[in-house]
């Protein structure tokens, strides 16, 4: 999210699509801050591990106005995704003891 921006975005919306460009859903972004000092935020959602494959699907950002009215369209290509899978296991292996 551009920072000093909060009165021009209503929300974010993730799309993902599969490979032959079918719609396989809608995820809502949670807008959430990351750093204080200049207001920089960023839009997280989550999605079912299951829904597709690693490499099996494009995802497109869309951010709309506090009106509902679509600012602009973020595509997966570009590197600005960080795209974490849910259902990931979050454990780390221990060190091996020798």
């Amino acid at each position: 999210i551009p920072p000093n921006r909060d009165g021009q975005i209503g929300r974010v919306v993730f799309r993902a699509l599969g490979l032959d460009g079918k719609k396989l859903g809608e995820y809502e972004g949670k807008i959430e801050a990351f750093a204080a000092e200049g207001s920089f935020q960023r839009a997280v959602a989550q999605w079912p591990s299951d829904l597709v494959g690693p490499g099996a699907y494009h995802l497109l950002g869309i951010v709309l106005d506090k009106s509902g009215k679509e600012l602009t369209r973020v595509n997966s290509t570009v590197p600005r995704f960080f795209i974490r899978r849910r259902n990931r296991s979050a454990r780390r292996r221990k060190p091996s003891q020798h």
